[in-house]
């Protein structure tokens, strides 16, 4: 018997299927094509920045820069320096000092509303209980 063309067969079957499995799965791209998308990326957000300016002049905005140059001078007396996010923070073109605002205010806003909700919460509980207090379910 002989053996040979089961598997010529077989080997040119699997490098079919190897071949077919490698054209539809994405390669990994190299370091310098992940640069260079993500420079094609910012230079697309670019024409965004004028609007995105304007709404930072109000009030908030305001806010938020004082937010930010506290938080971050005090980052610097305690010597936290965030290196990798601070490179994280400058590939992305986003402040160091509106991301640590922003950080904290939403600290404060998370904080307020969990005091609020527990607020609800104990008069919903007190209303409850006074009312089962008179027999009403």
């Amino acid at each position: 018997m002989n053996l040979t063309m089961p598997i010529v067969v077989g080997v040119v079957f699997g490098l079919g299927v190897y071949a077919l499995v490698r054209a539809l799965m994405p390669t990994r791209r190299s370091a310098i094509q992940q640069v260079a998308r993500i420079d094609a990326m910012r230079a697309r957000g670019s024409a965004y920045e004028t609007q995105a300016r304007a709404q930072e002049t109000g009030r908030l905005g305001t806010l938020r820069a004082q937010v930010g140059t506290r938080v971050a001078e005090f980052y610097l007396q305690q010597g936290w320096e965030q290196r990798s996010l601070r490179a994280d923070l400058a590939v992305l073109d986003r402040s160091w000092e509106k991301f640590l605002a922003t950080k904290a205010l939403l600290g404060v806003r998370a904080c307020s509303s969990a005091r609020s909700c527990s607020r609800w919460c104990g008069r919903w509980a007190s209303a409850r209980a006074r009312s089962s207090r008179c027999g009403w379910r």
